[in-house]
């Protein structure tokens, strides 16, 4: 309400000022002709009726400037009020509009030109035809230049919007990539955190617990499994501010940990790892070649989770990782173990395999995790690129 409120006093303000001077052009040629009754009333109810309309030219700005030029014929002081709407109108319209009221507001002008204020008839004679061009050469010369200042106007205010606008489009798609790559820079986050400590510190829980529950261990596997505890701890603690200093340090042109991720050349000490804890994990290797470097790291990010996996879910039962294919084939890389029946709970159960999976569909491979025949598989393949 408060906004209508200050428009309708805005117009206000520009409208008494044409109502003033419509008067002022009218009285003149009012008075020469006698101030009758009748063209004192008509004057007015002009000039109420043309304030009316200009109040009205932002919502029908070809009709009111119409109107107000056929009115002009009638009432000659209306003259400044008529260009003023026109060139309203041509700032705000497009050519065709400003070329066929222009056309209207010259003849308009031309014919008022012609109009003797005295009497109100015409005053030229059939002879004097150079009067009647000379009046429509400068009516359409005059309605020219006013429509061609107002489109220049309206040209150049329409291009200060569309560079607005093309400028709060790049601004609100800059901040949108800016979010974009905060969310992609957190979820890389959360992939790295859980590929590197999640198996370390399963190994932590799975000798903790043999300490908690086995009273039958010997001195000497006391200390073997307090050791290994220790170094998984020390091992995490090193990974994880590895991983911080990646995130204050990254390599400039991908944004990408500028340290070398370990492949499948570290699958031998992934495997050993294990083993020390006390799983039982066979290995079968059936490759043609070494795959690319790329491709080695993604198999051994898949290695990882499924041994941390299967040891979180199913402790104490043997592992067995198959790892196949050629340039053609592709790689494809098998983790499988029994159910366990009694599985503990964990906390996160199933986020790794997510992250794993947007993982390698990213390098156009596929992931599948799931029971078969009484045992729990991962499988993955990936392409040897």
């Amino acid at each position: 309400m408060e906004t209508d409120r200050i428009s309708w006093k805005r117009e206000a303000w520009r409208v008494v000022p044409l109502v003033v001077l419509s008067f002022v052009g009218w009285i003149s040629p009012t008075i020469s002709r006698g101030l009758t009754g009748a063209a004192i009333l008509n004057s007015a109810a002009l000039v109420v009726a043309v304030a009316a309309a200009v109040l009205w030219r932002r919502r029908h700005p070809v009709v009111v400037t119409v109107v107000v030029a056929v009115a002009m014929v009638f009432l000659p002081g209306l003259g400044m009020v008529t260009y003023w709407l026109y060139l309203s109108l041509a700032i705000r319209s497009r050519p065709p509009a400003i070329v066929a009221t222009g056309v209207l507001v010259a003849l308009t002008t031309a014919v008022m030109t012609l109009i003797s204020p005295e009497t109100g008839d015409f005053s030229f004679a059939g002879e004097e035809i150079g009067v009647v061009i000379g009046a429509f050469v400068m009516g359409f010369l005059f309605a020219a230049a006013v429509g061609a200042f107002g489109a220049y106007l309206g040209s150049s205010r329409r291009e200060k919007a569309a560079v607005a606008e093309r400028l709060a489009a790049a601004e609100r798609a800059q901040e949108l990539a800016q979010e974009n790559a905060r969310v992609e820079e957190r979820s890389r986050i959360a992939r790295e955190m859980h590929d590197v400590l999640a198996h370390k510190i399963t190994l932590i829980s799975l000798h903790a617990g043999a300490l908690e529950y086995r009273d039958d261990l010997a001195p000497d596997e006391v200390r073997a499994a307090g050791a290994t505890i220790r170094q998984s701890s020390h091992d995490a603690l090193v990974e994880l501010r590895g991983i911080l200093g990646q995130l204050r340090q990254t390599d400039d042109a991908t944004g990408a940990p500028s340290k070398p991720q370990p492949g499948l050349a570290a699958l031998d000490e992934l495997v050993a790892e294990h083993r020390r804890a006390g799983r039982s994990v066979d290995v079968e290797r059936r490759l043609a070649a070494d795959p690319p470097e790329t491709v080695g790291r993604h198999a051994y990010r898949v290695a990882v989770e499924g041994l941390t996996n299967a040891a979180r879910h199913a402790p104490g039962t043997a592992v067995r990782l198959e790892l196949d294919g050629d340039e053609d084939a592709g790689l494809t890389l098998r983790l499988t173990n029994r159910l366990s029946l009694s599985a503990p709970d964990s906390p996160g159960a199933g986020l790794g395999l997510v992250g794993l999976t947007e993982r390698v569909e990213f390098v156009g491979g596929r992931l599948t995790a799931g029971e078969r025949d009484g045992e729990f598989v991962v499988e993955a393949w990936l392409p040897w690129q």
